[in-house]
């Protein structure tokens, strides 16, 4: 018996169950992409990670409770802490008028000493102080870095009062 000369069958199976994972994951992301696009909120979170591709990085980066509040700007600094009326006004200790997450991260001359580290790996990674924020997650280094930072300063950790 020769299949030469068989007829081809076409058979319209059902698609599978990886088909239709790949597609509903194709079309949460797809949704997820325009509202984090389109929202007025997370301005501090979309800094970080600008597009959805790139905020799906947080599964293997599994940030601590200060990265946590450092990414969402919903933290223990004055700027956060004097719009809920907690602190009397937004200032850093150091005299700066807005102690917000770039100036803890790169500008407060409090934290120069420890910050050392971080800043030195940040250029030898990416050449500028400071970085887009966005940078920051893209490279281990230089999360580690920040995080080592972020943990050595205990700015962020409630039971330290380092507040005006």
């Amino acid at each position: 018996m020769s299949t030469r000369n068989s007829p081809l069958v076409m058979v319209n199976l059902p698609p599978s169950k990886v088909d239709n994972k790949i597609k509903i994951v194709g079309l949460l992301i797809s949704v997820w992409e325009s509202e984090w696009s389109s929202t007025q909120k997370g301005e501090t979170t979309r800094k970080f990670f600008p597009n959805v591709k790139a905020a799906r990085i947080l599964i293997t980066k599994r940030p601590s409770n200060n990265i946590a509040q450092i990414l969402t700007a919903h933290c223990l600094l004055n700027a956060h802490q004097h719009k809920f009326g907690f602190v009397k006004d937004p200032s850093c200790s150091c005299g700066d008028p807005i102690e917000a997450i770039p100036h803890f991260l790169f500008f407060c001359p409090t934290y120069n000493n420890i910050r050392r580290e971080f800043k030195d790996i940040t250029l030898e990674v990416c050449n500028i102080w400071p970085p887009e924020l966005s940078k920051m997650p893209q490279s281990d280094v230089m999360w580690r870095a920040m995080k080592s930072f972020v943990a050595k300063s205990k700015r962020l950790d409630p039971n330290v009062q380092l507040r005006k």
